[in-house]
């Protein structure tokens, strides 16, 4: 019962989190060159890895819905929508709900000794993940609105700086989450294997 509890405490923490983060310049941070970098994908790695990749699934949709709820003030985005709003949600849609997917298949396939190994490349295979999909599906759907050079130069800065975010942020948090409450690490390897 104490372990529901804190697993339920856990995911109402971590829903938190993304909310916060996706409804203020936290989640989102701008740069000067219309640039966003996002640590969205943080609160859905560490729920993955804490919480199993069904909880990962829920965190990346509120993930995708602040995106949705992003894109009037987004610079491309109202020209994005107009231009196909179906090729927009699925640009957005799929890679976040991919995220929890990859964390987990990588953080299986690692299978290092060192904890904070298996964490590290799951994490940043996950940050990965979305910048990779979410860049490759502009370029493919509006490619004709979105300059490539843009397209390269967010690909470079957001993916490295993203990356390199989640490398070094989720490994301590999801260790000292998995010693707080044992039980967590147990359930979420359990659901991890039960994906395949």
């Amino acid at each position: 019962m104490k372990t529901k509890t804190r697993t339920l405490t856990l995911t109402a923490i971590l829903i938190a989190v993304t909310l916060i983060f996706g409804f203020t310049p936290i989640g989102y941070i701008g740069t000067p060159f219309g640039i966003v970098i996002t640590l969205m994908c943080l609160p859905v790695i560490i729920g993955t890895l804490t919480l199993g990749w069904k909880a990962g699934i829920a965190l990346a949709a509120l993930f995708a819905v602040t995106s949705i709820a992003k894109i009037p003030s987004d610079v491309f985005g109202p020209t994005l929508l107009a231009a196909n709003p179906v090729l927009l949600m699925v640009n957005i849609i799929v890679p976040r709900l991919l995220i929890p997917l990859v964390v987990t298949l990588v953080y299986r396939a690692v299978r290092s000794k060192k904890e904070l190994v298996n964490i590290g490349a799951a994490a940043v295979a996950g940050s990965l993940t979305n910048t990779v999909l979410y860049l490759g599906f502009l370029y493919a759907f509006f490619s004709g609105i979105v300059a490539s050079g843009i397209i390269l130069s967010v690909a470079l800065l957001n993916g490295i700086i993203e990356a390199v975010v989640a490398a070094l942020l989720c490994p301590p948090i999801v260790r000292a989450l998995k010693k707080a409450v044992p039980a967590l690490g147990k359930a979420a390897s359990a659901k991890q294997t039960q994906a395949e």
